[in-house]
């Protein structure tokens, strides 16, 4: 949290925004404006890029964890850019304004959250400050049980006050972002949805009179909803019951960072047991004990069925004995588990070393005289160095159809420009193409949804994700054209186009009959059918489409050509489809793995400079060698070290690393002597299973945010811990492996449960 000594302490700097007009998709263009500027400033800026008539909007952005598009404070115009809620290269949109302001809604009959681009309009009304009362039903059903919420509601009332109102009266738990208000509409008879992005609106701001019918509903009960029918608090209160120790942490102010370590260590049954059965009273001689004990009971109470637990008594026993974390400035999660750890251990030193602690042995050898100097030390986590590098994933389509699915690593600093990358490209996989022969463009849904000046930095790439086609060379007389691919019966691309050679006047059918044999050749091949009937057409200027006769023994004139369009049918596009995701899945890079970051961490090397070798008494150089001792720990802890901390960088190491959930094995990393024999019990207790991770969304530690993935030991599903809000999450590599990882706890697979 910024104070307002900080204000003139930091420097102005450049943002860049992607600046998205449409939130159904990410198409954007990028606008640079300095962080010092105003709300107002900013609006400015939007309403003359795209030359809107209104000079009233608001603003959103788009969050990575949550997925959704997310409304800006908009009290305070003169607020500078640096003190919103947004962050260098955020995606942000805008939503027009008729006369005053006006807010999202969605009609019950959607059934879910609304579809982003997708809204209706409302307009504020005059402020009232009288009193009113709202007729709360249970359900979203007239015919439900109805009682009366007039406990100081006001128009300028908050919906988020509301729902919590509302939860309390009919005694279900509210569940931030997930408890949904619903309000009747009398004049179309029929119940409309408010979203929690309309949590800071108000009752004024969304015209709700006077005993208007309303109800709440927690969003994972949407899916089965069509009225309800009958259906009690009670039996509403006993469908979101939560499972045991699955209970979100309230954010106190940048406090994510100790709230998604707890939930880490909030998969640790051992852990866990114990601290359930202490006993209390040991606030004296054990503080943070006592605390840590009395939050895991109430996480894994039956009676206690409180959706989210505010740590307020942990954290002000943390702020006493370390008062580094007090001054609610953003953390790293690394550090507050270690000092967690290490407070444990102090105060129970039998459980938390059994489980947490072991040894890593470090050799010396003299490359003089042999001799070896070996050294221990006690570790509770394995600190893997990342090389700065970034996996950027390039989808690379030639002009004879072929497509490819390629892997790039490149560091990637704040001004790597899309022409750094291209040329790294070319130089791997192309060498005989110069840049003028590469198009970098955005893909959606096989559509070029737009393209990126060579100047573009690579920070601005969604997802690190890009699109390059291949440009057949062309001289003065000559430009390219784009031949596209469509499904015959839907009418819509089934792959990425390509790109032709046409002249620049007169075109004729015999210009493009050799580039078109050639790419139909390749959907044959790939389909396996050398009669594989298809369409070509060519569309005009003014977009009339036109058969296109390829024969020999035709020359067609078009002369007012704009594109060509190769149409199949829905049985070869499936085939087609099929085809070239496994070709994708084959030729796709292999990413960095924790195999390699280990293989790395205890590689034998030559120490830098020379040390001091006690048997030749002088200095002199050597190898080092690290391994792992006997017995390991119950649950290793490893730190994927995303952040440099060098003078020249503070932006965190995005690299991808692909880490097992199960059968992590660290056997080859034993320490291996001859008085020591390696044997089958070695090779068993050496396994490890996944049980959660610490990911860290953000560029640097100071402007991030921590989310923990963590499985349940009881009922052994995966489960996303965002601050409060909680949720049932897929076990899958697809789900589990992220980008952000930041700390990886496992278990190991015979570990006994007892403490």
């Amino acid at each position: 949290m910024s104070t307002s000594s900080d204000r003139y302490q930091q420097s102005p700097q450049i943002y860049r925004f992607k600046l998205c007009q449409n939130q159904e998709d990410f198409a954007h263009i990028s606008i640079l404006i300095y962080n010092i500027r105003t709300l107002q400033e900013l609006k400015q800026r939007i309403i003359a890029e795209y030359g809107l008539t209104s000079s009233r909007i608001r603003l959103l952005k788009y969050s990575e964890p949550t997925q959704r598009w997310l409304s800006l404070p908009d009290s305070d115009q003169n607020l500078e850019i640096r003190y919103l809620n947004i962050a260098n290269n955020d995606y942000i949109s805008y939503i027009e304004l008729k006369n005053r302001q006006y807010a999202y809604v969605n009609s019950l009959s959607n059934g879910h959250y609304y579809p982003r681009g997708t809204t209706s309009i409302i307009e504020r009304k005059a402020p009232v400050t009288s009193t009113q009362t709202l007729k709360l039903f249970e359900t979203p059903n007239l015919n439900a049980k109805h009682y009366f919420l007039d406990d100081l509601l006001f128009q300028t009332t908050t919906i988020k006050l509301i729902k919590q109102k509302a939860a309390e009266q009919i005694q279900i738990p509210y569940i931030n972002q997930k408890t949904n208000l619903f309000v009747y509409d009398d004049k179309n008879t029929k119940w409309t949805k408010y979203d929690h992005i309309l949590d800071d609106c108000t009752l004024e701001e969304l015209d709700i009179k006077n005993c208007t019918a309303i109800s709440i509903k927690i969003d994972k009960d949407i899916a089965d909803d069509d009225g309800d029918n009958g259906v009690t608090a009670a039996d509403r209160h006993k469908k979101v019951k939560r499972e045991l120790g699955i209970c979100g942490l309230k954010n106190m102010g940048s406090t994510c960072y100790m709230n998604s370590a707890l939930q880490c260590l909030n998969s640790i049954p051992q852990l866990i047991k114990f601290y359930e059965t202490l006993e209390d009273d040991h606030a004296d001689d054990h503080p943070v004990s006592d605390v840590y004990s009395k939050l895991i009971k109430r996480m894994w109470s039956e009676s206690d069925q409180s959706s989210c637990i505010t740590p307020r008594q942990l954290k002000a026993v943390v702020d006493k004995i370390a008062p580094v974390f007090s001054d609610h400035r953003p953390k790293d999660s690394h550090e507050f588990i270690n000092f967690f750890l290490h407070a444990l251990q102090q105060e129970q030193p039998v459980l938390i070393n059994k489980l947490f602690y072991g040894q890593i042995s470090s050799t010396v050898t003299c490359l003089d005289c042999k001799s070896k100097e070996s050294r221990q030390e006690l570790i509770s986590f394995l600190p893997l160095p990342i090389e700065n590098k970034t996996q950027i994933q390039i989808h690379y389509i030639q002009y004879n159809g072929k497509e490819e699915q390629l892997s790039l690593e490149l560091s990637v600093k704040y001004r790597t420009t899309v022409l750094d990358l291209i040329k790294c490209f070319i130089h791997k996989y192309v060498p005989n193409l110069n840049k003028n022969q590469i198009k970098p463009v955005r893909l959606n849904e096989d559509q070029i949804s737009s393209e990126y000046k060579l100047t573009n930095y690579l920070t601005t790439l969604y997802d690190n994700r890009i699109a390059l086609f291949q440009l057949p060379s062309i001289d003065e007389e000559e430009e390219h054209m784009l031949c596209l691919f469509v499904n015959y019966s839907t009418q819509c691309q089934f792959r990425p186009p390509v790109y032709l050679i046409k002249p620049k006047y007169n075109c004729r059918s015999s210009d493009l009959r050799e580039q078109l044999n050639s790419i139909i050749q390749h959907l044959k091949t790939t389909i396996n059918d050398e009669n594989m009937k298809y369409e070509v057409s060519w569309t005009t200027i003014d977009r009339q489409r036109q058969n296109l006769n390829i024969n020999d023994n035709d020359n067609q004139i078009l002369s007012t050509i704009r594109a060509v369009t190769i149409s199949l049918k829905q049985s070869y596009v499936e085939i087609y489809k099929s085809k070239q995701t496994k070709v994708a899945t084959i030729m796709q890079s292999k990413y960095l793995t924790l195999e390699k970051l280990l293989g790395n961490f205890f590689l034998e090397d030559i120490l830098d400079g020379k040390y001091y070798c006690s048997e030749c008494r002088q200095m002199t150089q050597g190898k080092q060698k690290s391994d792992l001792c006997r017995p390991l720990p119950t649950i290793f802890i490893i730190q994927l070290k995303r952040f440099p901390y060098d003078k020249y960088s503070n932006e965190k190491i995005d690299t991808f690393i692909e880490y097992p959930i199960e059968n992590l094995n660290l056997y080859d990393y034993l320490i291996k002597t001859d008085e020591i024999v390696i044997n089958d019990d070695d090779s068993q207790s050496s396994r490890y299973n996944l049980i959660s991770i610490s990911n860290h969304y953000g560029k640097t530690l100071s402007s991030g945010h921590y989310i923990t993935y963590a499985k349940n030991y009881q009922t052994q599903r995966w489960y996303s811990f965002n601050d409060d809000y909680s949720r049932e999450i897929a076990s899958d590599k697809q789900t589990l492996i992220t980008q952000d990882a930041y700390i990886l706890i496992y278990m190991k697979q015979n570990a006994d449960y007892k403490t």
